[in-house]
């Protein structure tokens, strides 16, 4: 494990250049591109750095002229808060009518009617031709008049200039003859990745657009299906390089996956790092392959409490992976948002290393982000950013807010050895081997809802979306840290924020734990909850009230542990002592009872599947799959 985290750290090279303003007021704006054969191919890879197609229109056409521009329906419909990517200059020079005088004043003509419109106005040059220098043995670009006008116009009016021409010039010149069928398809045409790279130099120059930043993303990954028997592939990244030489590889239903360089799998992604612009894989069987370049910002322990960790991305929608230096419990936030909770908290294990915790999906508006860390240490190790797994089947995600008794304790793995009354583990630890989801378990030890509202809730309303599972299970230290009143408050505020949002909530209620409300001293009979029960009872009054989906995990938990027996729910159920042979934690719960709990939270679920119930927003579950 230790040389897989090397080679982790060793993978950090991601460059922080990019530099690009950032603000919170963004205003709707639409991207419009005009322009001949080239554009019209690397117009549609950047079709897809644009979450909302419906706000670009690529009215880029091959054989087409500045010239013509205005006569055209999709010119007439711009407006105030637009943006206008203009390419043009390859076909005008074989057009008696459009020689390069007329070219300069059709391209200033068409850019006063967009200043006059109120929207803005970029320039992208048309991509370089190239040929073969027999007598230098190189590719050399052969040179276009008009881009040099275009250039010459843009720098006059303070107008924004992408020089596509240099870009695929030097893109061309570093493949060389043999390796040119990496950068074009013929002489008007690139091929896709070389496109996407074209749509990725425009993309990086949008971003410092206001008006249209907040619906831009990311968009670097490619995907490749994969034969009937075929054991292998070679993916040429060497056009990605120029950004990273790290990679993320998700695969669908892979098997005895190998790459030929080092690499690590944190349970999501294969990462490694290409060797001469390749990526090497094999593998017995798979359906499909995903990559797409990691951008990772070594930290080196950098201490957050007095100097937040700053750097710089480009928006679009990422898995955030984080690290701490060392093994100490402590949460993580990113803007302010916490990102992961408690992390490394040791519960009755001692953690050897830090653990590596993915947040799936978080929307970055670009620029500047800050990263904190909070806790028993304030020392960041790295962060890595990922485009999300695009080529599995999609799954619901669940967010999960709680206590001890359900929040995640490391190290993670529970094994058949570890089922016993021995381990400290919460309930949530198990939700991914009983529901196909991607649950993001924020449940922190010691917390209580009003609380948790404040410092975790906000990051379930950030990212959660229309669909998503919001699971709440708040009452046993509510009742030494807070009121009912203050919890059914805090809880309440949760339900109706994530209903606004199309979140769907559901109420749980904790379970039973032997160190309260048994009764008598008797083996036997059912726990009344004791102190906490007006906590508990609340909770399901609250549900009822708000009319959203509830699971009673008190009175499951109670109505099993009395057939189990006292003896037998300290020893199996939460920690026992065993070579005092008498009970160590009668609160939180072993694996065998966190697992426990989880199955009865599942079959509840289940049950309201079945049933069809739905909560007052109409919602229903019969969406989730359960194993």
């Amino acid at each position: 494990m230790k040389r897989i985290i090397s080679f982790f750290i060793a993978v950090c090279i991601f460059t922080a250049n990019l530099t690009f303003a950032y603000s919170e007021e963004v205003t709707s704006g639409t991207v419009y591109l005009f322009g001949d054969d080239w554009a019209v191919n690397w117009g549609e890879s950047l079709g897809g750095f644009i979450y909302d197609s419906s706000r670009f229109v690529n009215g880029a056409k091959e054989g087409d002229l500045i010239s013509l521009l205005q006569k055209t329906s999709e010119f007439s419909s711009i407006k105030k808060g637009d943006v206008v990517i203009l390419s043009y200059g390859i076909l005008e020079k074989d057009r008696p009518s459009d020689k390069n005088a007329q070219f300069r004043k059709s391209l200033e003509d068409v850019l006063a009617i967009i200043d006059k419109k109120g929207a803005k106005a970029v320039y992208a040059s048309v991509c370089s031709t190239m040929r073969f220098n027999t007598l230098t043995g190189q590719m050399a670009e052969t040179k276009n008049f008009y881009t040099e006008t275009a250039k010459s116009v843009a720098k006059a009016r303070g107008i924004t200039y992408i020089d596509l021409a240099a870009l695929t010039a030097k893109m061309a010149s570093k493949a060389g003859s043999s390796g040119a069928g990496t950068v074009y398809k013929s002489m008007l045409s690139l091929t896709d990745a070389a496109n996407n790279m074209c749509a990725y130099e425009v993309f990086k120059y949008l971003s410092e657009i206001e008006s249209i930043r907040d619906n831009l993303k990311v968009n670097l990954s490619r995907s490749f299906d994969v034969a009937y028997g075929e054991t292998g592939k070679t993916i040429d990244v060497s056009l990605e390089d120029e950004i990273t030489d790290t990679y993320a590889l998700y695969f669908r239903n892979g098997e005895n996956i190998r790459l030929s360089e080092e690499y690590i799998y944190d349970g999501k992604a294969y990462i490694t790092k290409s060797v001469n612009g390749k990526i090497n894989v094999s593998f017995t069987s798979c359906e499909k392959i995903q990559i797409t370049p990691v951008y990772v910002f070594n930290t080196g322990g950098w201490a957050t409490t007095d100097n937040a960790y700053k750097a710089q991305a480009l928006p679009g929608l990422y898995d955030v992976t984080v690290r701490k230096t060392e093994p100490l419990k402590a949460s993580v936030y990113l803007d302010g948002y916490l990102i992961a909770s408690n992390l490394d908290m040791p519960g009755t294990q001692a953690v050897p290393e830090a653990a590596i915790h993915t947040f799936d999906e978080y929307h970055f508006k670009g620029g500047e982000f800050a990263v904190t860390v909070k806790g028993l240490t304030d020392k960041l190790d790295f962060i890595m950013l990922r485009e999300p797994n695009k080529i599995q089947d999609d799954k619901i995600r669940i967010f999960v807010g709680g206590d001890s008794t359900v929040c995640n304790y490391y190290p993670l793995l529970r094994t058949g050895q570890e089922m016993d009354g021995t381990v400290m583990t919460g309930w949530g630890m198990f939700l991914e081997k009983y529901i196909d989801a991607r649950v993001m378990n924020l449940a922190a030890s010691g917390d209580w809802a009003e609380n948790w509202l404040k410092a975790s809730f906000p990051i379930v309303e950030k990212e959660g979306e229309k669909g998503d599972i919001f699971i709440v299970q708040f009452g046993i230290n509510d009742h030494d840290k807070s009121t009912v009143e203050k919890m059914t408050a805090a809880l309440g505020e949760m339900i109706d924020r994530c209903e606004k949002k199309g979140i769907i909530p559901i109420l749980v209620s904790p379970q039973i734990s032997a160190g309260y409300g048994w009764g008598d001293e008797s083996n036997v009979g059912k726990s009344d909850g004791g102190a906490y029960v007006e906590f508990f009872d609340a909770v399901r009054s609250l549900a009822s009230g708000k009319g959203c989906f509830y699971v009673d995990l008190t009175d499951m938990s109670s109505g099993w542990f009395s057939e189990v027996g006292r003896e037998e729910v300290y020893k199996m159920y939460h920690l026992w002592d065993y070579e005092k042979n008498a009970p160590k934690d009668m609160m939180h719960l072993s694996a065998r009872g966190a697992e426990s709990m989880c199955r009865f939270f599942v079959l509840a679920i289940q049950k309201l599947i079945d049933a069809r119930v739905t909560d007052k927003c109409g919602n229903t579950l019969e969406f989730l799959k359960i194993w």
